[in-house]
């Protein structure tokens, strides 16, 4: 497969992995997009999405870029197994679906009972991020069939965020 980095960012990420598995032929290396409940001042994606709502501020989300984001429990359970398991090479850890950042925005006003109104869906260009991609979805397919497992749905992970986050 070609590569072609859109970015100084992806460029230097590629280049990494390549250099990771030269030195070390049994190197685990994960592509991702998860999400959490962040630490201190690192807020993930879905804390501020839901940071934002709760202080009834609007949020711009575009409906044009693509994920498959998946919880840190999971991914957590994932990086488990796969050591378990001492599973090397390159791979994607997703969710089965490819929703939109503005699609999963409205996914988490709506489980965890925000208003979603407050969610303005934005095209990435109105923001000239020209050099980022709108395709940023991962095939996980290949780490759940070598460890037997099903890729789960994001709907599924935010309801497991909603749930963790009303027990904490």
């Amino acid at each position: 497969n070609k590569v072609s980095p859109l970015n100084y960012y992806a460029k230097t990420k590629y280049l990494a992995e390549k250099k990771i598995l030269k030195s070390n032929k049994n190197a685990f290396i994960i592509r991702t997009n998860f999400f959490c409940f962040g630490k201190g001042r690192n807020k993930s994606f879905s804390d501020k999405i839901i940071e934002t709502i709760k202080r009834g501020k609007k949020i711009e989300l575009f409906y044009d870029v693509k994920f498959t984001p998946i919880s840190v429990k999971y991914l957590s359970y994932v990086i488990k197994k796969s050591f378990k398991k001492r599973i090397s090479g390159i791979f994607n850890i997703s969710s089965e679906n490819i929703i939109s950042k503005y699609s999963f925005g409205i996914s988490i006003a709506e489980i965890f009972n925000l208003d979603k109104n407050l969610i303005i869906p934005i095209n990435i260009k109105e923001k000239n991020l020209t050099a980022r991609p709108l395709n940023m979805s991962l095939d996980g397919k290949l780490i759940s069939k070598k460890l037997d497992i099903n890729q789960p749905n994001s709907n599924e992970m935010i309801k497991e965020l909603k749930n963790d986050f009303e027990n904490k």
